[in-house]
């Protein structure tokens, strides 16, 4: 798998997180515990993808350390509060 497929798939997990949370959120204050607690399971999940790919790709022997040093302040800047 490329780098850019690599980074293309990390940004499509933080979408779909991004999603669920937005879901779960609506279905927490509707008070439907269950169903919160399946939608917080599949963001960990979620995550949990996102953080193996996020490994991969800042571990690539391939990319050039300028090219690591972008795509790690990238990712700690828009999507690490």
């Amino acid at each position: 798998m490329g780098i850019e497929k690599q980074v293309d798939d990390f940004l499509n997990q933080i979408s779909e997180a991004g999603l669920l949370f937005k879901t779960s959120v609506d279905i927490y204050l509707k008070g439907k515990k269950d169903a919160f607690l399946k939608k917080a399971g599949e963001i960990a999940e979620i995550e949990h993808r996102g953080d193996s790919l996020r490994r991969l790709i800042l571990t690539t022997p391939r990319l050039k350390n300028s090219s690591k040093i972008c795509i790690k302040s990238f990712i700690l800047s828009h999507f690490i509060a």
